[in-house]
């Protein structure tokens, strides 16, 4: 049987190299002005975050495959029977990820990871061919 939905990608994307880029023009800066040392410290500061982000390279994906679907970004891993889920909320932002929380039958909700949400309609496609209710916020 073939997976319904089988996704992932890196997570080295254009905004950290974009980031990284801001970071380097402003260590030229701060090195051809004569920067004060508070202001190397905040740079400093505001670049780790980045330099993580391209370093690390975490990786992130979904896949729907025998009745399960398993999500991951990085070392959080949602596994779960798509018996188990009663229905799923979809929050589409124009800005970023959408938020996706898969509801289950005690009242309990596992949100997906935005990094590792395929693009377009693909997961609530899958989710509507499995019987799964799909709600949208």
């Amino acid at each position: 049987m073939e997976p319904l939905v089988d996704y992932s990608t890196q997570a080295r994307r254009t905004a950290p190299l974009v980031a990284a880029t801001v970071c380097i023009v402003l260590f030229v800066l701060a090195a051809a002005t004569k920067a004060p040392w508070y202001i190397w410290l905040f740079w400093c500061a505001a670049t780790i975050g980045v330099i993580w982000a391209l370093v690390a390279n975490p990786r992130a994906g979904l896949s729907i495959h025998g009745g399960r679907l398993k999500a991951f970004h990085g070392a959080r891993e949602i596994d779960i029977a798509l018996d188990e889920i009663t229905h799923v909320t979809i929050e589409k932002w124009s800005d970023g990820h959408d938020d996706v929380n898969l509801h289950l039958p005690r009242g309990e909700q596992l949100a997906v990871p935005g990094e590792a949400l395929p693009p377009g309609q693909t997961l609530e496609n899958a989710l509507l061919a499995e019987g799964i209710e799909v709600r949208h916020l």
